[in-house]
């Protein structure tokens, strides 16, 4: 392990080492210090990206479900919105529906060719406002749960 390795070497220098053996054991013990470093910094570097991910995901997680509380106050926006602009049409559907009916209770038997133009009754369209939405605000991408690696070498 390295924290074994490293309490093992703490105490040599290469300057020491280098009267001995400078070809060999030198160059052994600059390895082992310099690798040792390297590892922690690795550890210490996945450690850091991983943490990073997490945050990253919590973050898309929570804008997506923004994103979605969003959606379902605009549409109640839009659909009032539209119910507002549309609200004399309505009524006037309502009326005709209402004198169409009553006529029809009164001359059941009688054929009524002459009628006025019947108003429509205007209906707002969620699916076409969905359409829109989607594609002025696409789903934000969550990305997938982050695995750790084991790093059994080095326990921080």
């Amino acid at each position: 392990m390295v924290p074994f390795i490293e309490k093992n070497v703490d105490n040599i220098s290469v300057e020491d080492v280098n009267p001995y053996n400078q070809v060999v054991a030198g160059r052994i013990i600059s390895w082992v210090i310099n690798a040792i470093r390297l590892r922690k910094g690795d550890i210490t570097r996945r450690k850091a990206l991983f943490r990073r991910s997490i945050e990253l995901r919590e973050e898309a997680i929570q804008k997506e479900a923004a994103r979605k509380a969003r959606l379902e106050v605009e549409i109640v926006d839009a659909e009032n919105k539209y119910n507002d602009d549309h609200k004399e049409d309505m009524e006037a559907y309502l009326q005709y529906q209402q004198r169409s009916q009553r006529e029809k209770d009164e001359e059941e038997d009688e054929d009524n060719t002459e009628r006025d133009a019947a108003p429509v009754m205007p209906v707002f369209n969620k699916e076409e406002f969905l359409a829109k939405w989607l594609t002025d605000n696409p789903p934000i991408n969550i990305p997938d749960e982050p695995v750790e690696e084991p790093d059994n070498d080095w326990i921080m």
